[in-house]
């Protein structure tokens, strides 16, 4: 509303949103990616319009063209958000569309030719996000359910991969100190954590099994 105590945030999600309303984010690290199109997903939520016909244009074009993401992994949340976010305005085809990109990059990633880095990798908390998010967001919406359902299952394991991983270096006062660590250093854990939390956090909420209870180094890396 006109007088929202709000106002003030949305207008600078705005500014951002219409900033780089025509740009694809190609290129972008994780952070900017997320930022670039949540941003215009909260206006398409607000207001509809130009905002919504941009992201309607990236489904059918880029993101309807699963090779050409499929090596980026940081706009698979993005996707999945899209799809959870603006449901109600897709059409029955534009969801089949994130339907078919997310059975590829599936496919893709538990092919042999797939190369994920090792659990100690801040790449690898993002390349689990397009089994995290998408399976989470398509399952039972009768797109891929049992493509979903299968690929929940290795969402759970690569889940359960990263927290051991996680507990042992960021959260272990033995090896690191008392606030624990991280191999890589401060950023990459910054960008690596950030994107696990919101793993187990979609994971949590979706399915109330509370992983992020498990996870020892989200407890004790914020000190």
């Amino acid at each position: 509303s006109e007088g929202g105590m709000f106002r003030d945030y949305y207008l600078k999600i705005r500014s951002y949103a219409n900033a780089n309303l025509t740009s694809s984010g190609n290129g972008s690290n994780g952070y900017s990616m997320h930022r670039h199109w949540l941003s215009i997903f909260i206006c398409a939520m607000v207001e509809g319009g130009v905002y919504l016909d941009r992201i309607k244009e990236e489904i059918n074009n880029r993101w309807g063209n699963p090779p050409t993401c499929r090596y980026s992994e940081s706009v698979q949340a993005v996707i999945a958000i899209a799809y959870d976010w603006l449901y109600d305005e897709l059409t029955t085809t534009e969801k089949q569309i994130i339907a078919n990109h997310f059975m590829d990059w599936w496919n893709y990633w538990n092919s042999s030719s797939a190369y994920f880095h090792s659990s100690w990798n801040n790449h690898t908390m993002e390349e689990i996000q397009g089994f995290v998010f998408g399976a989470i967001a398509l399952n039972g919406d009768g797109y891929c359910d049992q493509e979903a359902l299968d690929n929940l299952s290795i969402a759970r394991d690569w889940l359960e991969e990263i927290l051991n991983a996680t507990n042992l270096a960021a959260g272990s006062e033995n090896n690191l100190g008392e606030d624990g660590g991280w191999a890589e250093g401060f950023y990459y854990w910054e960008r690596g954590g950030y994107a696990f939390l919101e793993s187990l956090y979609a994971w949590t909420s979706a399915t109330d099994e509370n992983l992020l209870n498990l996870s020892v180094s989200m407890k004790k890396i914020s000190r």
